[in-house]
């Protein structure tokens, strides 16, 4: 009873100690740290991640030509550049029609490097100078959140993963290009590694960019880049000191800008090689005639709801990602803290515009925000919060693993595969080694695409007609080839007034371009003489008699193809079967059957589509045989009467 007499409030205790309960339940973001924080401290998830991440970056960089043959004159060159100890040579001696000698184009340092790395470990070894790119990049990045006095964790892991994506479709291919993505890494590490240690590395870009210009002109980049760096440097130093550069290192920006513009001229065209990219670059005419109607030009906005190409597509959402990422921390940081870097907004945008609208530039951005994101981590406060929100990191970590695995083997048509002879299996070599073994007689003409392994693998023997360079027959030759023979309609006629003007008795086409095939097919002049599973060599009929019955004897069946199961290319051999000769078409239907990837989701689609291509085929073919009887009887019957 006499408990309850108590007061309720306890005795005043001077020496108790007082215990304070801020609110009963954690706040949210409180809640989520307790669950997010261990797991981004968590060394087995990241060295998870981390393995997770070479397999994705494997997966997203398969070996093949991809219908890309510039690797190949890239290596012709690097072998003339480095057998004859020059840095600039006759762009015209590798093509019979007329073409620009002096063409202004330095990629001497890279291909040398291709064809030093292609010697070293044959074709295998250019794949260790693309991982060495790989690498580097992720190295300096590793390298700058050490400097920010943070660590590599779940949410940088996620960050990379969304990089490499975007990268991939233009780092895919080996060439110089490639090398571009490096430097433009150690363009940015350097500024902004001066912004956060206040320590001065400006004075190696006039190096820098020294080599750069002689491997790549994506140098232009670069320079880009560090103008809008200073331009924004400028403002901030008037409007936003906050987040300006002091004046000893803006003066030193200042200095080695100017410099790296003037040792830019170093190269082997000096000012008219600055004035040829300048005209390309803000040409619409030269974008229009040139860059448009060529894949790596597309506008990536395009394929932001795009079921098509998607690899493109998640470049894109790639590129949104890191973009609103990296504008909700500009927001945060002009919000709540009153921080605002002109440099980095003017840097980003400008380079969020141009990936966006042209797929060949998408991969500055990425490399781009990842410092900016970083940089802007540690300016405005938020390393540790942003650990907090590391289970959402990790989900999304491990859905677009699942998009990418899924993509892979089921929305690809073809398994992944690391190794060299994937390219070699995807280019002519049995045609030019017919070609070579026969001898045959004369210029040569042939595509586009099909020109960069001509050039490398016939030169000195024979010359292309063209080739992916392109510059050196904006003159004439390239309008022509858009005009005659990849244009439509095809003609017999179109054809005489071509061959006139380009006087040539063999045609080797690839599939890709099966119109000209059919052009070349359709005209009594001309004879198909061999096949493989790239492309077809074609001959005027006047070369016949010079030729020995061997290189007659054109093998047409399938045979030779019943092991191919790279789908793109069964279906181009399908298309060419089903016109020269259908009884085929049926064997590569079954070959298709058979080997590729039964996980392809669009395999019984792809079937049905050329199952219903042949019948129609088929039908035509029955049709024009019915006409010709009805035609024969109508003419006997006329014969009769008379």
């Amino acid at each position: 009873m006499s408990n309850k007499k108590k007061s309720k409030s306890p005795p005043h205790n001077a020496h108790a100690t007082e215990i304070v309960i801020i609110h009963k339940y954690p706040h949210f973001f409180e809640w989520l740290g307790t669950i997010s924080v261990p797991i981004s401290h968590n060394r087995y998830i990241k060295w998870f991640m981390l393995l997770l991440l070479l397999v994705l970056t494997l997966l997203q960089n398969p070996q093949s030509s991809g219908g890309d043959y510039d690797f190949f004159f890239h290596l012709k060159y690097g072998e003339i550049y480095f057998k004859n100890l020059t840095w600039k040579l006759d762009h015209s001696q590798f093509s019979w029609t007329p073409s620009i000698a002096d063409w202004p184009y330095v990629t001497w340092i890279g291909d040398i490097l291709i064809y030093l790395f292609y010697n070293i470990a044959s074709g295998n070894g250019v794949l260790i100078l693309q991982w060495l790119v790989f690498l580097g990049l992720f190295f300096i990045i590793l390298k700058y959140i050490h400097i920010t006095g943070d660590r590599l964790d779940v949410d940088y892991i996620v960050l990379a993963l969304i990089a490499i994506t975007a990268i991939s479709i233009v780092d895919l291919f080996i060439k110089p290009d490639l090398l571009t993505t490096l430097f433009f890494g150690l363009t940015v590490f350097i500024y902004i590694y001066a912004k956060t240690t206040s320590r001065n590395l400006f004075y190696i870009y006039p190096l820098l960019f020294l080599v750069w210009v002689n491997i790549h002109g994506g140098f232009v980049n670069g320079l880009i880049f560090i103008s809008l760096a200073l331009f924004g440097e400028l403002v901030n130093l008037i409007l936003f000191k906050k987040a300006a550069l002091n004046k000893r290192l803006l003066s030193s920006l200042l200095i080695a800008v100017l410099i790296s513009y003037v040792v830019t001229l170093i190269n082997p065209y000096g000012f008219k090689y600055h004035t040829y990219l300048y005209a390309n670059l803000f040409s619409k005419e030269a974008y229009e005639s040139l860059a448009k109607p060529l894949f790596a030009y597309r506008n990536l906005w395009n394929h932001v709801l795009s079921t098509q190409a998607f690899k493109f597509t998640n470049a894109a959402w790639s590129m949104l990602f890191m973009g609103c990422t990296l504008a909700a921390l500009i927001l945060y940081g002009l919000v709540k803290k009153k921080f605002l870097d002109c440099a980095l907004l003017l840097t980003s945008s400008a380079f969020f515009y141009v990936g966006m609208d042209m797929a060949r530039a998408v991969k500055f951005f990425p490399v781009l925000c990842l410092f900016m994101i970083i940089y802007l981590l540690k300016m405005v406060g938020l390393q540790e919060f942003r650990r907090k929100l590391s289970i959402f990191a990790l989900i999304l970590f491990l859905l677009l693993a699942g998009r990418i695995t899924y993509q892979t083997f089921w929305y690809a048509s073809e398994l992944p595969n690391w190794n060299y002879s994937k390219v070699i299996n995807e280019t002519p070599q049995d045609v030019v080694k017919f070609v070579k073994d026969n001898k045959l007689p004369g210029s040569i003409f042939n595509d586009y695409l099909i020109g960069g392994y001509l050039l490398w693998s016939l030169y000195p023997d024979y010359k292309v007609f063209i080739d992916p360079r392109q510059g050196p027959y904006v003159n004439q030759v390239w309008p022509d080839f858009q005009m005659y023979a990849n244009s439509v309609p095809f003609t017999v006629e179109k054809l005489r007034e071509f061959t006139k003007k380009y006087p040539f008795k063999i045609a080797i086409v690839h599939y890709g371009y099966f119109g000209t095939i059919q052009w070349f097919l359709s005209s009594p002049d001309w004879k198909l003489l061999y096949f493989d599973r790239v492309a077809a060599v074609i001959i005027h009929k006047s070369v016949v008699p010079t030729l020995t019955k061997q290189a007659l004897s054109t093998e047409a069946g399938t045979v030779r193809f019943l092991d191919l199961k790279q789908a793109s290319i069964l279906v181009n051999l399908f298309n060419f079967y089903v016109h020269i000769g259908p009884k085929y078409a049926q064997d590569i239907i079954e070959i298709y059957r058979r080997n590729v990837n039964d996980l392809y989701v669009n395999k019984q689609q792809t079937i049905q589509s050329m199952e219903q291509s042949l019948q129609q085929k088929l039908i035509e073919l029955q049709q024009k045989q019915q006409q010709a009887a009805q035609n024969q009887q109508q003419a006997a019957q006329n014969q009769k009467k008379r």
